[in-house]
């Protein structure tokens, strides 16, 4: 059951990462009036891509629906406190 689970999630990123990025449309959402952005975009096949507005040219992280929703849905408490404001 790992194997197969461990499978899917590589076929999963094979094909986040398989989408061009050239051209997509960014959105920025900055933390603080120090500039410190974060950059999303849909991904067409679903998911999401997240890169730093200060290095676009570095590669984007990309995520699917579910990472995104449980990382939001987790993030407070992991981290212990609110991060939404």
């Amino acid at each position: 059951m790992n194997d197969l689970y461990e499978l899917n999630d590589l076929t999963a990123a094979t094909e986040l990462y398989a989408e061009d990025l050239t051209g997509a449309a960014w959105v920025s959402s900055c933390a603080s009036q120090t500039e410190i952005c974060v950059e999303v975009t849909a991904l067409h096949g679903g998911g999401w891509a997240l890169r730093d507005s200060k290095r676009p040219d570095l590669p984007a992280l990309r995520f699917t629906d579910e990472e995104i929703r449980a990382f939001i849905r987790d993030a407070p408490r992991l981290f212990g406190r609110d991060v939404t404001g």
